[in-house]
């Protein structure tokens, strides 16, 4: 180990050496043993960060920029080197270098983005709290979303990491900007990453009760959540003339297809119910049919959990003096036994099955550690 802990050392040091080559076969070697978590332990004790940070968008060889990513991109996995990162202002950096012209690929400085705005530090430096500025960067990397580009599609988990804080969060809200109205076509977008990423990011506004309503007024946005959803059944005139304008006819398209996609929507619908207003507009419009023909195709056991939260809380009788209910609360319920068409409106037993308060997990690293598209902590071996 101590032999490894000198080479990483002399290895950080000949990555500043004026010879171009040996610069390059230094970093090769470092970005190589990047991916292997006992060296990263190691390279805790060298200054890799601030001699790799500084070359980030600075250098005109294009060799040392594509041994540089792949190494930060492995690094920002561990969060005291995502510490490090941000002290060394590489977050602005990289917003510059997806902007640039070089030819460096652009997906490599989004991923690392990705990774680092994970932390709530990473997010903060993004959204420029407490700057005249606040918000800019993230408008900027929303107008690069709507491109066909494959690399763009990850910006999607860089919004759902920075409404994992309230200042995100509100920033999508803004009412009299509502950036997230431009946010929900990508609920039905071809892009698993895209859809994925931005669902979550809805699903974490959803958090804040004070937007419910409007959310529910100006974008209609139980409706555009249960369209994925909505399958190819036909309902009698009765119930047809009382659901949502947009969930009339039988859909066109396929349910959503990705597990995790629709175990968010369902996540969304069930956070919607923590405000009175919502629950009201989804009795009165007879969504329940919906979501009772989701369930009945749906194989999932815990998206079919929520499922019955759902139904649960929409079925019971609204307490006078019960306005609206802790989100938190709501995310941790969860209701044992029985199924939808057994379901009664009573008092079911609840319990805690989360561990720690959902919220939690949340605004922590709950936005990129899935094992599958829709994102987890890039890694590049």
């Amino acid at each position: 180990a101590m032999e490894s802990k000198d080479l990483y050392h002399e290895l950080v040091e000949l990555a500043n050496d004026p010879k171009i080559q040996i610069r390059l076969a230094a970093m090769q070697q470092l970005s190589n043993v990047s991916d292997d978590p006992e060296a990263r332990i190691l390279l805790r004790e060298t200054n890799i960060i601030e001699c790799f940070a500084k070359l980030v968008g600075k250098t005109p060889h294009l060799q040392i920029s594509r041994a540089v990513l792949p190494c930060l991109i492995n690094l920002s996995q561990d969060d005291y080197f995502v510490v490090q990162m941000i002290r060394y202002q590489l977050v602005p950096r990289l917003v510059s270098c997806i902007f640039g012209k070089e030819r460096v690929p652009v997906k490599l400085y989004i991923l690392l983005l990705s990774n680092i705005t994970i932390s709530k530090q990473g997010s903060s430096q993004l959204l420029q709290i407490g700057d005249p500025l606040f918000g800019y960067h993230v408008r900027k990397l929303l107008k690069l979303l709507p491109k066909d580009k494959e690399a763009y599609a990850w910006i999607s988990n860089i919004i759902s990491n920075v409404t994992q804080l309230k200042e995100g969060r509100e920033l999508l809200l803004e009412p009299s900007k509502l950036i997230i109205k431009d946010l929900l076509p990508y609920l039905n977008d071809d892009n698993l990453t895209k859809r994925c990423g931005i669902i979550r990011a809805i699903r974490n506004c959803l958090f804040d009760m004070s937007f419910h309503q409007m959310l529910i007024d100006e974008l209609d946005i139980i409706s555009r959540l249960l369209l994925p959803l909505r399958g190819q059944e036909s309902y009698s005139d009765e119930i047809t003339s009382s659901l949502p304008e947009i969930l009339k006819l039988p859909s066109n398209q396929p349910r959503e297809e990705h597990k995790e996609c629709r175990k968010l929507l369902v996540e969304c619908l069930v956070l919607l119910t923590s405000s009175r207003y919502a629950r009201e507009i989804m009795k009165t419009t007879q969504i329940y049919n919906i979501i009772h023909d989701f369930d009945s195709v749906e194989e999932e056991e815990d998206i079919k959990e929520h499922i019955l939260t759902l139904v649960n809380l929409l079925m019971e009788p609204e307490d006078e003096d019960e306005d609206d209910v802790n989100p938190i609360d709501i995310m941790n319920q969860k209701y044992s036994g029985g199924n939808m068409d057994d379901i009664k409106a009573t008092d079911e037993t609840m319990e805690n099955d989360m561990g720690e308060s959902f919220i939690e997990e949340v605004e922590s690293k709950h936005f990129l550690n899935e094992k599958d598209e829709c994102g987890k902590p890039i890694e590049v071996i």
